[in-house]
């Protein structure tokens, strides 16, 4: 194994640092010349995030949740034949080639 890292490494050791500055992005570009360009889109992501604030992910979905839920829930099955595990072995021979 060699002892570069992966793309993946390199864009989850910078969302981590504690400052995305100026400074500290300039210092995983000149690291790491080969992901300059996903290292300026996920700088660029996450200062606006940063702007945005906390937003409350948890909350949107579930309500979202919840309205797909009842709207699964209004569905009634539409004819589908009611069987046991029982009588769907009692005839094998229906299942296999009918």
């Amino acid at each position: 194994m060699t002892g570069e890292k992966s793309a993946e490494d390199v864009l989850f050791a910078f969302s981590v640092e504690p400052r995305h500055d100026r400074q500290t992005l300039e210092r995983y570009l000149k690291s790491y010349p080969q992901f300059a360009d996903d290292l300026l889109d996920l700088s660029h992501e996450l200062r606006i995030s940063a702007s945005l604030g906390p937003v409350d992910v948890f909350a949107e979905d579930e309500a979202g949740f919840q309205a797909a839920w009842q709207q699964y829930a209004a569905v009634a099955p539409q004819g589908a034949p009611s069987a046991s595990v029982a009588t769907l072995f009692d005839n094998g021979s229906a299942w296999v080639g009918g």
